[in-house]
């Protein structure tokens, strides 16, 4: 069925996912994608369609020599805190020396490096699989 996002939020971080976080707004139709990001459409990020636009502050950031993260929650984003375990995450780059929480409420693994400037990373199967990506396709399933 149908997914009603306005009991969801998006978080980004390096610490914890609260540096930075998106209350989800839309429905999701059966079998659908929905893409978030922006504000801006442009041939470097593939000309996405966006279902909900917004300007992230501060931006997603490249990892660098520690992890960082998104998560997705399945509260809004007045509920998430530094201790509130994602219902979905990923994190990257080279070492989680910050302790990111994964989906297990534990510090994570990285699921994928860290995307050289103008790639982006992409999720491969329903499994959580992650890989570089150097030709974003926003809204196109992978798997």
């Amino acid at each position: 069925g149908s997914v009603d996002l306005s009991g969801y939020c998006l978080g980004n971080g390096g610490s914890d996912y609260t540096s930075s976080t998106v209350q989800l707004s839309g429905t999701v139709a059966a079998g659908a994608t929905f893409v978030v990001g922006g504000p801006n459409a442009n041939a470097l990020n593939g000309n996405p369609a966006f279902d909900q636009s917004v300007n992230f502050a501060p931006d997603f950031q490249n990892s660098g020599s520690t992890a960082d993260g998104v998560a997705l929650f399945d509260v809004p984003c007045t509920s998430v805190t530094s201790s509130t375990v994602p219902l979905d995450a990923v994190i990257y780059g080279t070492t989680n020396s910050n302790n990111l929480m994964d989906e297990s409420g534990s510090a994570g693994t990285p699921d994928v490096g860290d995307a050289p400037a103008g790639d982006t990373i992409e999720r491969t199967s329903a499994a959580g699989a992650w890989q570089i990506q150097g030709v974003p396709s926003p809204g196109v399933a992978a798997f």
